[in-house]
């Protein structure tokens, strides 16, 4: 009679600890990686720099090669990579890519870095 009286547990069973870490790992990843599009972008503006400004030249170029891009290639861009189509995505992935960075000093080196190595951010040619 006591299984009866026991309450089920509703809802989607909690995940495992090194699920959760691979996810955090992914997702700083991106975030990483938006930050280095966006500072790249910011060494190639002349004039106004500002993130918003370089988010929002970043998401209109990535629409723009959507629209002109293979079937498979947008269908990628959709799964994979919607966070490029949104400028307030990309300030908030820039965002926290930044606190990262300031938590962080072994990430700040590795970015500053990656930053020295790499040109003004272009788009990629031919698709």
């Amino acid at each position: 009679m006591s299984e009866l009286t026991e309450k089920r547990k509703r809802g989607r069973p909690p995940k495992p600890r090194e699920v959760l870490r691979r996810d955090v790992a992914g997702r700083e990843l991106v975030n990483l990686d938006v930050w280095r599009m966006v500072e790249s972008k910011l060494k190639g503006l002349s004039g106004r720099r500002s993130v918003s400004r370089a988010c929002e030249l970043i998401a209109k170029e990535a629409r723009e090669r959507r629209e002109t891009a293979p079937k498979l290639v947008r269908e990628m861009l959709d799964r994979h990579h919607k966070h490029l189509l949104n400028a307030d995505t990309l300030r908030r992935h820039y965002a926290d890519a930044e606190a990262t960075r300031k938590r962080e000093s072994s990430v700040a080196t590795y970015l500053e870095r990656e930053l020295a190595r790499l040109g003004p951010w272009q788009p990629p040619k031919g698709t």
